[in-house]
């Protein structure tokens, strides 16, 4: 767990980065002098979603990805060619249930965050757990979802940055509109990686868990 030292915005804003990427989504603080609430409710955030993915049920796959940060994969997990096994999918799914948990744990502090940015992050949770699902149905392998899962966060983190550069450098309306079309463009380059197919048949797959009922496939395996 990351401590917070007083006195250190360069630390919080690198605090925030991590908290929230915990919660599926990297997040820079887009406020200058954060205040109080905003510190608050990161270290709750925090704490929360490392209880999360702290849990002994996650332990079958740990090995292999990085529950929280994307940036906490070790070497090995790059070079992983292993496939999703049976026995790892119920364990995969459970992981996904924490990751909403704290997507949702998270919120108090995306409400914090300067609103064009919000979507950039939404739209990585997205991405991320639609790589979980191409490695829940066997369409790819840990390694390689441990890679995209590293490229889509640098980028959510460049663009992040260019959007804040733009907001403080152009303080008018105009700014405003024209960084929600930078967080637009953004979000429009991982439609690439995007298998809505893939993940709507994962959350199924979650509610037939769920409910008890038998999950039906639709989808051909690897």
């Amino acid at each position: 767990m990351y401590s917070l030292p007083t006195n250190s915005v360069n630390f919080l804003i690198l605090l925030v980065t991590l908290s929230l990427a915990w919660s599926c989504g990297p997040g820079i603080a887009t406020q200058p002098n954060p205040n109080p609430a905003l510190q608050r409710a990161v270290v709750h955030m925090q704490q929360q979603c490392g209880a999360l993915f702290a849990d002994p049920a996650l332990h079958p796959i740990s090995s292999k990805v990085a529950l929280g940060h994307p940036d906490d994969h070790r070497p090995a997990m790059l070079t992983d060619t292993e496939y999703a096994s049976e026995d790892e999918k119920p364990v995969i799914i459970n992981w996904v249930k924490k990751r909403d948990q704290c997507h949702q744990i998270a919120g108090l502090v995306r409400a914090m965050l300067r609103s064009q940015i919000i979507p950039v992050l939404e739209n990585f949770k997205n991405v991320t757990d639609s790589l979980i699902a191409e490695l829940y149905f066997g369409h790819i392998s840990y390694g390689e979802l441990a890679n995209k899962r590293i490229i889509t966060f640098h980028d959510v983190k460049m663009a992040e940055a260019i959007i804040e550069h733009h907001l403080l450098l152009f303080q008018n309306p105009q700014a405003e509109s024209e960084s929600r079309q930078l967080a637009n463009e953004a979000i429009a380059n991982w439609k690439t990686l995007m298998h809505p197919n893939a993940l709507q048949q994962m959350r199924a797959h979650m509610m037939t868990l769920t409910t008890g009922a038998k999950p039906t496939n639709t989808m051909n395996d690897r």
